[in-house]
């Protein structure tokens, strides 16, 4: 039998090594990818991501976000570069949604354009925004996952835009929940407080959350605000209340969700990250001094109205148990506890008879 070569043979396995085509990185893709839908996603850690302009951010963990804009077009690319090296670029199909839009001709211009004056302002304004969802947040406050920040008539809904005499409008960037003012607004998620601005023009005393990876949430329109930037809040900490700040023609929250510089769907944002479904108990402690622990958090008398406002605000709403009261706390408060927390729609065991304590 003729033998080959030695280099012949090295060149022909190189030649097929070049010929192989690289193995696709394991990278898994959730959430809806479709317009203004918010994408979950785990790549190998280490990974470097690329997607719509932007470096998306991955957690230690190979775990990422991305935000598909409102009018993306049917076909996106997603890029991935592996710690080795390896770059897989992935061609995504987003799926199209349909907006309402309303075309109303015959408005009086001066209701359409604003004034130069007033226009400077809101270029102004719009560039607090612009700053706020550049902040960069690596703490993945995300994963408590969302709730709806208030109760209230759903009155608007995300996508919709108005031609007002042949001008398109920006389109509506959010979810609106109508109530009374003074209607207590809860954040959504963990998070910081990347923007608190009073009395803008066009949104009022506004808010906006910084969830990490990209996602935040804003809440707009409100009476008051109780947060201030650079706070951190924890999911269902109340942090203003329903108002008609801004423009606004009506009581209502307006609650919308950014990845970056695009727009998403509120109602996406929650449908993708759901708050974890669990049947565990919170423990609530009273003690002696008049301080309460709620779930191993130490609470004052004066805010544990508070903090079941917050827990009632989860969905589903947990369940709660009196698990110790210390010799020598006040009968009234227990009784207290309970009743608010049941006036809330909280079920909660209350062990023995708190007149026994």
């Amino acid at each position: 039998m003729m033998r080959m070569p030695a280099f012949v043979t090295s060149a022909l396995g190189a030649a097929m090594m070049m010929a192989t085509p690289a193995l696709a990185l394991d990278v898994t893709l959730g959430g809806r990818m479709e317009q203004a839908g918010l994408v979950t996603g785990t790549a190998p850690p280490g990974s470097k991501i690329a997607f719509a302009g932007h470096a998306v951010p991955v957690t230690v963990d190979g775990k990422f976000l991305l935000g598909i804009d409102r009018d993306a077009p049917a076909k996106v690319d997603l890029v991935i570069t592996g710690p080795d090296g390896t770059r897989d670029v992935r061609h995504l199909t987003v799926a199209k949604r349909d907006w309402k839009i309303d075309r109303v001709d015959g408005v009086p211009q001066q209701l359409v354009t604003p004034d130069p004056e007033l226009a400077a302002k809101i270029a102004l304004e719009n560039g607090y925004w612009a700053v706020a969802r550049k902040k960069l947040e690596l703490t993945p406050f995300f994963e408590t996952g969302f709730i709806r920040p208030a109760e209230g008539r759903i009155s608007g809904v995300f996508g919709g835009q108005r031609i007002l005499n042949g001008s398109p409008r920006a389109p509506h960037t959010g979810l609106d929940i109508a109530a009374p003012t003074g209607t207590p607004v809860h954040a959504a998620a963990d998070g910081v407080v990347s923007m608190e601005k009073e009395m803008l023009i066009m949104t009022g005393d506004t808010v906006m959350l910084n969830h990490g990876y990209g996602l935040q949430t804003f809440y707009i329109h409100m009476s008051k605000l109780y947060v201030t930037e650079g706070q951190k809040v924890k999911q269902g900490d109340i942090i203003g209340e329903i108002g008609m700040t801004g423009r606004a023609t009506g009581p209502h929250l307006h609650f919308g969700a950014t990845w970056f510089d695009q727009r998403l769907d509120p109602e996406t944002v929650l449908a993708v990250l759901p708050v974890a479904q669990t049947n565990a108990e919170i423990p609530i402690q009273l003690f002696a001094n008049g301080t309460v622990s709620i779930g191993g958090k130490t609470v004052a008398n004066a805010m544990v109205a508070a903090e079941l406002q917050r827990l009632a605000s989860r969905t589903p709403k947990p369940a709660l148990t009196i698990a110790g009261v210390e010799a020598g706390t006040n009968v009234a408060a227990t009784a207290g506890i309970i009743t608010e927390a049941k006036k809330l729609g909280l079920a909660i065991d209350t062990g023995p008879d708190p007149e026994a304590h």
